[in-house]
């Protein structure tokens, strides 16, 4: 199912609205490939203008995306495409919901986060609330099996540690703020080195410099 898929980390649960009193307990929540933009997928317009109007505002999705509906750790339940239109009901109380939550934590509906990529062309960066999303180019090296090369391991949770066939090719810190090692994952595209971090706190990054040995 989609729900163990992204148990798993193949891909990502956003919480378009999450269940209340006030909705009868129940959650829709958007199913969107993890690490889409890092493996180039075009995105995904009509999932954006979905995630803005039930008050996501400023998400990148990238690739595929499917919406569920479900009992709160219940049964699913129907979805009916009436229900993707970003001017559905469900989507004006969520909006509604998840405006009241930022104000209660004290952030702005429409938040800034930063992205962006180095004058060299070497990397480029992307976030959303809980992650952080690093392409670094050109990194791997060439030939067959070349993932069983490779590891990556995050020391201390703030620095980005890379080797292949255990000698050092990158470290990367102490990064913005911390991340937690245990969310964070990898994938190699063609030599690029694809990387998903989870931030350790849900917090806008400001920058992300990759100054460390390359």
């Amino acid at each position: 199912t989609i729900g163990s898929l992204a148990a798993a980390g193949a891909c990502e649960a956003y919480p378009l609205a999450r269940g209340s009193e006030e909705n009868g307990w129940v959650d829709v929540k958007l199913y969107i490939d993890e690490i889409g933009a890092l493996r180039g997928r075009g995105r995904n317009v009509r999932a954006e203008k979905l995630a803005a109007a039930a008050g996501l505002a400023g998400l990148s999705i990238h690739g595929d995306a499917f919406v569920g509906r479900s009992k709160t750790r219940g049964k699913n339940l129907d979805f009916s495409i009436s229900d993707l239109s970003p001017t559905s009901k469900w989507c004006a109380d969520a909006r509604v919901a998840h405006s009241a939550a930022a104000a209660a934590a004290g952030h702005g509906d429409t938040e800034h986060l930063a992205s962006g990529e180095d004058d060299e062309g070497r990397f480029d960066w992307s976030q959303t609330d809980d992650e952080v999303e690093v392409r670094v180019k050109s990194l791997a090296p060439e030939g067959k099996g070349v993932s069983k090369r490779v590891k990556v391991s995050y020391p201390g949770g703030d620095t980005i540690l890379v080797k292949v066939d255990g000698e050092e090719l990158l470290r990367v810190g102490p990064l913005f703020a911390r991340i937690d090692p245990e969310g964070c994952a990898w994938t190699l595209d063609g030599r690029d080195l694809c990387l998903s971090l989870e931030k350790g706190e849900a917090r806008a990054w400001a920058k992300l410099t990759l100054s460390g040995n390359a």
